[in-house]
C-alpha cells in the first residue's frame, strides 16, 4: 500500500509539474496560438484529472479491500475456539489389572505424563464409587479416602491428571481382588452330612496357633438362622430355633485385627434329627436312636463322671479339650465292655498336673457318632 501511496504522489507530482510548465509557456503559446489551441489545453487538464482520478481510485480502493481483509483474518482469528492441548491420561503401574493385593489399604500408583500436577485416583465397585481422592504425588493410599477395602472383593481403580491446560481423560480402569492373609479354619463337628439330636449344636473348628476371633454361621438355603462370634474355636448354636428333619449349613472364618480369612469351602450340613437332647451337647450320627451322655456333677471341683449309654460292644474314645482346641487329656480309646460305661476325669492333664478353673470339652466318638459335652471346672 505503501508503494501505491508513493506512486500516486509521484504522479501527481509529474501532473502538477506539467500543469505548471503549461502555464508558463501558455503566454508564449498565446502570443503564437496554434490551430485550436484552447481545445488542446482543456484535454489535456481533462486527462490529467481523469488519470490521478484513477490512480487515487486503484491506490486507495485496493488499499481498503486490503485492510477489509486483514481485519477480516483479525475478527476470525479472535472469534475462533481456542483449542487447548490437554495432557495424556496417567499410565497405571499398580496394582496391575487383575491382581490380588492383601491389604485393605493399598497404594494406587502411576507414571505422569507431566513433570508436576494434581492426581484424581478413584475406587468403584460394580460402578458404584467406593472412594476417592487427590494427590499432588502420582500415588494415593486408599485409606487416606476415609474406607477401608473388604476382603474377597474385586474393585476397579483408575487416575487422572491435572495439568497446564486442564483435566486429562481417566486411563481405562484396570481390576484388582482384595485377597486374604489367613488360610480359612478346617472345620471338625459337626461332619458333613451329620445328624445333631439338639436344638442347639456346638459347632466346632480346628484352632490356629496365635490368639485370634472366630466367626460362626447357620444357614438354611440362603436364609441366615444365627450368627456368632467366640475368642474360642466353637461356638453353641443361638440363633433362630432349628427344626427337625430340616438341612442346615454351617460355616466358619478367622478373625484377626483387621484381617480375616475367607469362609472354609464348600460349607458343611448336618440335619436336625431330634432336639432331645439338653442344650450344649452335640451328636453326630447315622443311628436312628442316639447315645445318651450325662456327666455327674457338672460343674466339678475335683472329678467328674461321664457315662456312655448304649455303647456295649463299641470301641468308644473320649478326649479333653480346652477351650483354645489343646488335647488336655485322653480318657479312654477302648472296647465297651457293658451297655453303659463309666469313665472319670480327675480334674488333670497329661502330665498329671491339676488343671485351672474354667470350661474343657470332651470329645466322646464312636463308630458312626460323635458327641461334644461341656464340663465347667470350679475351684
Amino acid at each position: 500500500m505503501h508503494s501505491k501511496v508513493g506512486a500516486t504522489l509521484t504522479i501527481w507530482s509529474i501532473f502538477g509539474a506539467v500543469g505548471r510548465t503549461s502555464r508558463t509557456i501558455q503566454p508564449k503559446e498565446a502570443a503564437h496560438p496554434a490551430p485550436d489551441g484552447p481545445t488542446r489545453i482543456w484535454r489535456v487538464k481533462m486527462v490529467r484529472v481523469l488519470v490521478g482520478t484513477i490512480i487515487v481510485a486503484m491506490a486507495f480502493g485496493s488499499g481498503r479491500v486490503f485492510c477489509t481483509r486483514a481485519l477480516g483474518v483479525v475478527a476470525t482469528s479472535a472469534t475462533a475456539p481456542y483449542q487447548q492441548v490437554l495432557p495424556p491420561p496417567p499410565c497405571p503401574i499398580l496394582p496391575e489389572n487383575g491382581d490380588t493385593v492383601f491389604s485393605v489399604s493399598p497404594v494406587l500408583k502411576v507414571e505422569s505424563p507431566v513433570p508436576s500436577g494434581w492426581f484424581h485416583f478413584r475406587v468403584t465397585e460394580n460402578k458404584s464409587v467406593v472412594t476417592e481422592g487427590y494427590s499432588i504425588l502420582p500415588q494415593w493410599n486408599v485409606s487416606a479416602g476415609g474406607r477401608i477395602l473388604q476382603r474377597g472383593h474385586r474393585y476397579h481403580w483408575s487416575c487422572r491428571v491435572r495439568g497446564v491446560s486442564g483435566w486429562s481423560s481417566w486411563f481405562t480402569p484396570w481390576s484388582f481382588t482384595v485377597g486374604f492373609e489367613l488360610p480359612p479354619p478346617e472345620p471338625k463337628l459337626p461332619q458333613d452330612g451329620a445328624r445333631v439330636f439338639t436344638s442347639r449344636p456346638l459347632l466346632l473348628v480346628k484352632p490356629v496357633p496365635e490368639p485370634a476371633r472366630y466367626r460362626f454361621r447357620v444357614l438354611e438355603g440362603k436364609t441366615l438362622m444365627g450368627e456368632g462370634v467366640t475368642d474360642y474355636p466353637f461356638w453353641v448354636y443361638s440363633g433362630k430355633p432349628l427344626q427337625r428333619n430340616d438341612q442346615y449349613q454351617w460355616i466358619c472364618r478367622i478373625e484377626k485385627d483387621t484381617d480375616t480369612s475367607g469362609w472354609f469351602e464348600p460349607m458343611w450340613s448336618f440335619e436336625v434329627a431330634d432336639v432331645s437332647a439338653r442344650d450344649g451337647e452335640v451328636l453326630s450320627s447315622t443311628n436312628s436312636v442316639p447315645v445318651s451322655v450325662s456327666a455327674e456333677p457338672n460343674p466339678f471341683s475335683e472329678r467328674v463322671a461321664i457315662n456312655l449309654a448304649p455303647v456295649f460292644g463299641e470301641v468308644v474314645r473320649l478326649e479333653v479339650y480346652s477351650t483354645e482346641g489343646r488335647v488336655v487329656r485322653s480318657l479312654a480309646s477302648e472296647l465297651c465292655p457293658a451297655r453303659n460305661s463309666l469313665f472319670v476325669w480327675d480334674g488333670r492333664d497329661q502330665n498329671d498336673r491339676v488343671v485351672g478353673p474354667g470350661n474343657y470339652f470332651c470329645l466322646i466318638r464312636g463308630k458312626s457318632w460323635r458327641k461334644i459335652l461341656k464340663l465347667t471346672k470350679v475351684n
